[in-house]
């Protein structure tokens, strides 16, 4: 009985209408009529207009639509800061449209520019990591001070007299970098005082310091440098070494901002040194995929990736990043919760992340001439007046004078896991060191063995 109701309803509704519009005969269909009553003839075209919502139009501002055609060619439009992302029918939200629509009906329109930001901002310091950047002169040493910052005296002390940190010139704060824009993106250090959108730590002020941290720019990113010495942190240079579909996850993870950032280290086995990125944008291709990341060296640049290379069957097999000047053989990452564990514990023991037994690496006298063996007896590498020539071995140089008030022997770093024997070309009694917690422990005879425990630099 309800519905018999509102049917009638409906019916009256209809016919009051429709008979103040025209007269009807009786013998005519009334439901034709009715409808021929609101009929109305929809025009041939329309004039479509372009707002530029803010930004500035690239092209016709406006266009002639035809009844029943797609729209056709579309005039784009740019603004300041932000990515061009298409014609919609609000200013905010509404349906995208493209040359491809076809409007329902052809009347007149006013489609509506919309924007995008690039995600990589909220990742990024816009201070530049170089000598300019920094005000530092060429020959610049970033000082004891930064390495004890971070890990207690009897680290930072082994650190600075048997790496020679003590000689070694400022290489660039990359990893530093790179780990508190890390920090920074999540909320975890409230600077208080430093400029974030500065293009140079300059424009900063090295004399603006934080009040929390009492660190100046300069000395806030000297100091979370350091943090790649801890001992877990080098242990991932290796274990995470070419884990690509790793990377290509992390990046996945960021850009959705499903996850913290991680700290990718791309490494030159073959001369040495690295450097430090922050992924934050994954983009699939047929042959490679790219990961793009922010490079401190290069602030502002936006074309910076890693490129992932897959086989037929889509798995990675190789990489490439280069930055305009270096290329790289290896690749890591690293977690910001591990990097972020180790700037909480610092100045304490447990920053080092370190027991005494790992805590050693080899080296011999400048002046002898030795040969390196693997486990398996064959020749690994060897070291002819001090030069470390083969294999993936990297000395560090450091002046010999200067060596803690004796003669500076060559160390050899950043070999890959395993065990290693040393032995004098001339069959002589080798002048070797292992080196633990800081002091220096002679070999015995013309042998040393030592289990890999060395460490990575990414400058």
């Amino acid at each position: 009985m309800q519905k018999k109701r509102i049917a009638s309803m409906t019916a009256a509704a209809v016919m009051a209408l429709s008979s103040a519009a025209a007269v009807i005969p009786a013998s005519a269909d009334t439901t034709v009529a009715a409808a021929s009553a609101f009929e109305t003839i929809e025009a041939s075209t329309a004039t479509i207009k372009f707002n530029a919502n803010g930004g500035t139009i690239v092209g016709a501002k406006k266009k002639t639509y035809k009844k029943g055609k797609t729209l056709g060619v579309l005039p784009n439009a740019k603004k300041a800061n932000v990515v061009f992302d298409g014609w919609y029918t609000k200013k905010t939200g509404g349906k995208r449209v493209t040359y491809k629509t076809k409007l329902a009906k052809c009347t007149n329109k006013t489609f509506y520019a919309h924007y995008k930001v690039i995600d990589q901002p909220h990742l990024k310091w816009k201070w530049e990591n170089s000598y300019d950047g920094f005000q530092y002169p060429s020959n610049y040493v970033t000082p004891y001070e930064r390495i004890r910052y971070i890990f207690d005296k009897n680290y930072a002390d082994w650190l600075w007299e048997t790496n020679g940190f003590k000689y070694m010139p400022w290489g660039g704060n990359c990893f530093g970098m790179s780990s508190t824009a890390s920090f920074n993106a999540l909320g975890l250090n409230n600077l208080k005082t430093f400029n974030k959108k500065a293009t140079y730590t300059k424009d900063i002020g090295l004399k603006n310091k934080s009040t929390k941290l009492k660190l100046t720019a300069g000395e806030f990113c000297e100091a979370a440098q350091q943090i790649q010495f801890n001992w877990g942190i080098q242990k991932m240079y290796d274990e995470h070494e070419n884990k690509y579909q790793a990377i290509a996850n992390a990046a996945k993870r960021v850009q959705k901002k499903k996850a913290k950032p991680v700290v990718i280290g791309v490494l030159d086995r073959v001369y040495g040194g690295g450097h430090a990125l922050l992924p934050y944008k994954f983009v699939k291709g047929s042959k490679s995929d790219k990961v793009y990341v922010y490079d401190c060296n290069y602030p502002n640049e936006k074309e910076h990736y890693v490129e992932l290379y897959k086989n037929a069957s889509g798995a990675y097999y190789d990489f490439r990043y280069a930055d305009f000047h270096d290329s790289y053989t290896d690749i890591t990452y690293f977690p910001t919760a591990t990097i972020w564990k180790v700037w909480q514990n610092r100045g304490k023991k447990a920053a080092a992340g370190m027991t005494n037994e790992e805590r050693q690496y080899y080296g011999v006298d400048s002046k002898t001439n030795a040969t390196i063996y693997d486990a398996n007896g064959n020749v690994y590498a060897t070291i002819a007046n001090g030069d470390v020539e083969g294999g993936d071995a990297v000395q560090l140089n450091v002046l010999a004078d200067k060596w803690i008030g004796k003669k500076m022997p060559t160390i050899v770093f950043s070999l890959p896991a395993g065990e290693y024997t040393i032995k004098s070309n001339d069959g002589s009694v080798l002048s070797a060191s292992v080196f633990y917690n800081g002091k220096s422990v002679e070999a015995e005879g013309s042998v040393l063995s030592a289990v890999k425990g060395t460490l990575a630099v990414a400058e």
